[in-house]
Formats: C-alpha cells, structure tokens, sequence
C-alpha cells in the first residue's frame, strides 16, 4: 500500500483514520462552526489496517482531512496553519459499541455536551448507545452529522422494547402486530438495531426477531 496521499489509500481506511487526531483538531480550533485550514506534520500514523507511516503529515481542510502521507509527500496548502506532532503517535478512531450518557433533559438538547467531548478527547469517534431516550438521542446524532455540535458519530436504538411489567416500561408483544407496531416505531424515530430486554416468553422474542426491517 502506497501512503503518498489520502488518494492512494485504500477507501475503506480513508475515514476511519484517525482518532487519537481530535485534540490536535481541537487545538486548531476546529470545532463544529469553524472551518480552518491545518497541518499535522511529523507524527507517527498508525493507519486503520495496521500499517505505520513513522513520520506522517496530515491535511485538514475546512473540517475535512484531504491528505494523509509521509512528511514531504504530501502537499501542504498555503497559509495554513500547522501543529508539529513530533513524538506523538495518531491512532485509528475507537468504537464505543455499549456507550451510555445522557444527550439531553427534557427533549432539549445542549448545544455543548461535556460527555461527547470527553469521548472525543479520549479518541472515541463513534458511539453505538444501546438503550436511551429517542427524543433526545437521535435530535442528538442528527445535529452532531449536520456540524452544530462537537461529538462523536452516534447510533442507538433508542428506547429499548422492554417486557418487565414495571410501570411506564412495559411494551406488551402478545401478537405479530405488535411486534411491527413497535419496529417501525423505532425504525421510524432513526434507531439503528432494536433491543429486547426481558421479554418474557421466547414466542414473543420471535415476533420481534422475525419483523426486524
């Protein structure tokens, strides 16, 4: 694999580059309504199938990274501003596949969120959220996927389809109907899987299991 220029890159490895990038992006001053130009020079680049580029350049430009390479293969806008990393190592961005925190109060959703920005800190560029609230979350991932706040890439499944008889929990699936009645709900609202906890009897897991879309 070359490593001349994003370009060159295989497709799969283009985005998911670079994680452990967002506080050098954070100190450029890159967050989600300013579009500023940088570099990242001299870094050691571990590239997402394995591969290292020991003295690496990055371009970031209007938010976006364009070019990945070797120091002095890759070319550098004019005027933009740049970080030397030297010493430093940039990792693939990390996956939370179980993530849990709150993405608002009361249907409002912050427009700063201090446990998004600490997933980011921490390298963590997207969040697979399990059980949360549908009409915080997904307002949530859309507002993060359209720039107006600093956060990782969110999925969930929004409410979980829970069986226990507790108040203002149960979602009783006796028939196939409401099984479909409860997957397009979810699927409708933006949920990217469905979560069954304790439902009681396997026939009614099966429902759910046999309507997923």
């Amino acid at each position: 694999m070359q490593h001349e220029g994003i370009g060159t890159m295989n497709p799969n490895l283009k985005y998911g580059v670079l994680a452990g990038l967002v506080g050098a992006v954070l100190a450029l001053g890159a967050g989600p309504a300013v579009a500023q130009d940088g570099v990242i020079t001299n870094a050691r680049i571990i590239v997402g199938n394995g591969q290292v580029i020991e003295n690496g350049t990055i371009v970031i430009q209007g938010n976006r990274i364009t070019a990945v390479g070797r120091t002095g293969a890759v070319t550098v806008p004019a005027g933009a501003r740049t970080i030397d990393l030297a010493g430093k190592t940039i990792i693939p961005g990390m996956i939370d596949a179980h993530a849990h925190g709150s993405q608002g109060d009361d249907d409002i959703v912050p427009n700063q969120n201090w446990s998004a920005i600490a997933h980011l800190a921490l390298g963590v560029t997207t969040v697979f959220d399990p059980s949360s609230t549908a009409s915080e979350i997904f307002v949530a991932e859309e507002m993060q996927r359209a720039g107006l706040i600093l956060a990782s890439r969110i999925f969930s499944t929004g409410e979980i389809v829970y069986g226990a008889r507790s108040p203002g929990t149960l979602n009783d699936i006796k028939e196939y109907e409401d099984a479909l009645a409860h997957i397009q709900r979810l699927k409708a609202q933006g949920a990217a899987g469905i979560k069954n906890y304790n439902q009681p009897r396997r026939n009614q897991r099966q429902r759910e299991r046999n309507r997923r879309v």
